[in-house]
């Protein structure tokens, strides 16, 4: 079994190296010192987001059920969803045992993310991943201050990268409104959590690539590896199955 595991992480390092490699080759859009300014005026073009058919069946049975589960009035909270801080993370924010919150959140379309603490360059920056659809972004060269109030830097980039990614004013409203509150928990997902370091492993390589935290591309970077493959997924795109997740909610 040992031996099975090893061949299989094997292949997907090498599976990972090659989309680098491919990725590496394309261009990153260049962004104008007043989208700096202001970015979260969506930009101009985007990815036509594909047929909800395209989406794996697994996360379409998971999202029809989402919205039959909605449609009858269930336990619905949307307005407390957890972020799940990684060990390090805990400790920059000075989390204990009993910050953290045990019970599951009630049902919810997006849910839960995990976070965990990276630095690029002596830069800390946090990284978001969400639970269902590996939706990411970071947030990058951020303080002690504004780690330890989470919760608002969460809200304030997710609202920031929704609007880079497209969705109208409404639509950014609505998505975040099950954040209207937001509790603290440990990690709980093997899966997620290798997710993330493949992530991580991509953001510090291009925002190394482009300069550092500070570079004016790290919003181009954060689009490019929401257009990536995930396995967790089934290879699709965590843009493409947050684009599909809303179109069943509307």
């Amino acid at each position: 079994m040992k031996i099975l595991s090893r061949i299989s992480r094997g292949i997907q390092l090498i599976f990972h190296f090659c989309l680098l490699f491919v990725l590496g080759s394309l261009p990153l859009e260049d962004c104008s010192s007043e989208n700096l300014e202001n970015n979260c005026n969506p930009g101009e073009t985007y990815r036509k987001t594909p047929s909800f058919r395209k989406i794996p069946t697994l996360y379409r049975v998971n999202f029809a059920e989402d919205r039959r589960q909605h449609s009858r009035g269930g336990t619905i909270n949307n307005h407390m969803q957890l972020i799940r801080c990684t060990g390090k993370l805990q400790k920059e924010m000075g989390l204990k045992k009993a910050d953290l919150q045990e019970a599951e959140p009630s049902f919810s379309y997006l849910g839960s993310w995990h976070a965990n603490l990276i630095h690029i360059i002596r830069r800390k920056c946090v990284l978001f991943v969400n639970d269902k659809t590996l939706f990411n972004f970071i947030a990058p060269d951020v303080s002690r201050a504004e780690i330890r109030a989470l919760s608002v830097l969460f809200k304030d980039h997710f609202k920031c990268v929704l609007a880079e990614e497209g969705f109208d004013e409404s639509a950014r409203e609505r998505i975040l409104s099950e954040y209207a509150e937001v509790a603290y928990a440990k990690t709980n997902s093997k899966s997620v959590l290798g997710s993330m370091n493949d992530l991580a492993f991509h953001y510090k390589f291009y925002i190394l690539e482009e300069g550092g935290a500070h570079s004016h591309t790290v919003p181009s970077i954060i689009r490019k590896l929401n257009q990536i493959p995930m396995g967790a997924i089934k290879y699709a795109y965590p843009i493409d199955v947050l684009r599909a997740m809303y179109e069943t909610t509307t």
